[in-house]
């Protein structure tokens, strides 16, 4: 079989970053162009499903214009009668005792809310999808955190290896499940190892003996193991800046060949996420701080056209009085920006000035004397003062 891989949509996540909350200027356009990006190449690929592996809103009470998004897609695939069968996610769930988000579309698509087992034409797919981990703390009558979440790790993979053992032999099992596993990162870098949450032990997976698993919650697309058998989509498109430098789209699966010539990761285009940085400190007060971040802007690699643009620049609390960011906005706008996120200065203490012939060998009070000289404003009143006070401490302390 062939089969589409997707998760982590988050239809609704990040609407600042679009020129309107709604409509054809919203993020959630570009969010909903990209699913239908996704569900067309499903088409193209003449895929006989499509494993959804959670997270398809942000929110776990999507409003409606989010629910339209996803309506949209599922429509491009159902025209072409391809199957969907999705699991809960993070996001999806308000209680493991109330209906998910996706629920809506149960009877449509097969939604999978507890652990089981779908039969598709040609392969066995077992699920483990997201649910709270607090009916575990519950059970327990609280505890340590971190010992419920390795408790509660532990029980999922028994869930799945039990699975695994009633699944038909002589053809493909795959497990879609929506959880942290070891080994694997976000995109900032972080292991899931040192996220707060139950993370599943990439070895114990292994050893389950599913021909894939298909994985969704971490955002960046990776493949875990040797076999390359066991692998996280990835977010189609970008949730956060965090994510801006991360590859985005999904997987086209083939159950029929060896991972490492059947299966393929497949990019797909969102708008770009761009940062301009610059450092502004080492430069005067009378330069066009101003006019130089702009130019930082117009030498992006990327170019700034059509793209959501946050701008960080470095600078003395002096210098960034006088950065005009008005200006910026202006210039960017003519740059053909979408949306300009954010200007956001760094501020950073100017160098204290260097009094010249103090160095670690000259006494105390010589130094003060020093510094004395370098104070304009100072009056001979408050030097003598300091003088005194100076002398009674080096005195006391016996320097």
């Amino acid at each position: 079989m062939k089969l589409g891989a997707i998760a982590d949509l988050h239809l609704g996540a990040g609407s600042d970053f679009g020129r309107q909350p709604f409509g054809p200027e919203s993020r959630l356009a570009d969010q909903e162009r990209v699913w239908l990006a996704a569900c067309e190449l499903f088409v193209n690929e003449d895929v006989n499903a499509v494993l959804f592996a959670g997270d398809a809103f942000h929110r776990r009470r999507p409003s409606p214009s989010e629910i339209l998004a996803f309506r949209a897609g599922l429509d491009v695939l159902f025209r072409h009668d391809i199957p969907v069968i999705a699991v809960d996610g993070n996001h999806s769930v308000v209680s493991a005792d109330l209906p998910s988000a996706l629920s809506i579309f149960e009877g449509e698509l097969a939604l999978s809310r507890t652990p089981e087992m779908i039969p598709l034409d040609g392969v066995t797919i077992c699920t483990l999808p997201w649910t709270p981990p607090v009916r575990l703390v519950a059970q327990a009558g609280g505890g340590d955190r971190d010992s419920l979440h390795t408790e509660a790790a532990a029980l999922l993979v028994d869930v799945a290896r039990g699975l695994r053992a009633q699944c038909p032999g002589g053809k493909p099992a795959i497990l879609l499940a929506h959880w942290s596993v070891s080994g694997a990162s976000i995109p900032s870098g972080l292991l899931a190892d040192q996220l707060r949450e139950p993370v599943l032990p990439l070895h114990d997976l292994e050893m389950l003996g599913f021909d894939k698993v298909i994985l969704g919650h971490l955002h960046k697309p990776q493949v875990l193991d040797e076999r390359r058998r066991i692998l996280y989509t990835g977010s189609p498109a970008v949730v956060d800046y965090g994510e801006a430098d991360t590859k985005h789209g999904v997987w086209i699966l083939d159950t029929d060949r060896h991972p490492s010539q059947g299966d393929r990761f497949v990019s797909l285009d969102d708008r770009p996420f761009l940062t301009v940085e610059a450092d502004l400190s080492k430069l005067s007060a009378d330069d066009d701080l101003t006019g130089v971040l702009i130019g930082y802007a117009g030498m992006h690699p990327q170019g700034l056209e059509g793209a959501a643009v946050r701008v960080r620049y470095t600078a003395t609390q002096e210098q960034a009085r006088i950065v005009d960011h008005e200006r910026i906005r202006r210039a960017l706008a003519d740059a053909g920006v979408w949306k300009l996120y954010a200007i956001q200065p760094d501020i950073v203490r100017a160098d204290r000035a260097r009094v010249e012939g103090l160095t670690e060998d000259v006494a105390p009070m010589d130094a003060l004397e020093l510094w004395i000289g370098t104070q304009e404003g100072l009056t001979p009143e408050l030097a003598q003062a300091m003088r005194e006070r100076t002398a009674r401490y080096l005195e006391a302390v016996g320097a």
